[in-house]
């Protein structure tokens, strides 16, 4: 999935996603493809577990949803397709989210109702050495002092210059449901919405 998010594209993979908050909030809801009114929260993966870059990197994504926040953590696994093997990078992030309105896009050239959104990246954190040493190196969004289990603010950075705007389609005719995301392939997210559905997808679990 167009990950509800955030993606750090080269050395780094970063998923992106919110964190859930110790008190009790309402879940937020969409419209689901069966026309009925779908709760989001709830812990969703990549299918398998696992998604394969092409023929030598995998990537293994969870993210959960708790009211207007959100969380999600995951490995980058190098040279092999299959999420097998200790991880080359490991990231864990944080954000919060607001819903707007309902549109009209499409999924795989299908017509479908998708409902806006609007995320804000509160903080990333390397949760392996090499995570940590590959963001520093690079120097990852602006920043030169990556360290594992220290939280980075990135809103404002290079990385994440501002709110992110995306699309959620909550297909809940799928068993289980299937959460999607826009793509944004040549749109700026920080200035427009996508404007169609990625064919990428989280299952709920």
């Amino acid at each position: 999935m167009k990950k509800i998010l955030f993606l750090f594209v080269g050395a780094v993979f970063l998923l992106g996603a919110c964190s859930s908050d110790d008190d009790a909030t309402p879940s937020q809801t969409v419209t689901g493809a069966s026309g009925d009114t779908v709760a989001l929260d709830g812990t969703w993966r990549v299918p398998g577990g696992c998604v394969a870059d092409g023929t030598d990197s995998s990537d293994s994504e969870t993210q959960v949803i708790s009211g207007s926040s959100m969380s999600m953590a995951g490995d980058s696994f190098w040279n092999v397709a299959d999420c097998s093997g200790d991880p080359e990078t490991s990231f864990a992030a944080s954000a919060t989210f607001v819903l707007g309105d309902e549109v009209s896009t499409t999924l795989d050239g299908a017509a479908v109702t998708a409902t806006q959104m609007e995320a804000t990246l509160s903080s990333v954190t390397a949760t392996a050495n090499t995570a940590a040493a590959a963001a520093e190196n690079a120097g990852q969004c602006g920043i030169d002092t990556w360290e594992v289990g220290v939280a980075q603010d990135l809103l404002g950075t290079e990385c994440f210059s501002s709110t992110m705007k995306d699309l959620l389609y909550l297909d809940d005719s799928a068993d289980p449901d299937r959460l999607y995301g826009g793509s944004d392939d040549g749109v700026d997210t920080t200035t427009a919405y996508p404007t169609v559905l990625s064919t990428d997808y989280w299952e709920r679990q």
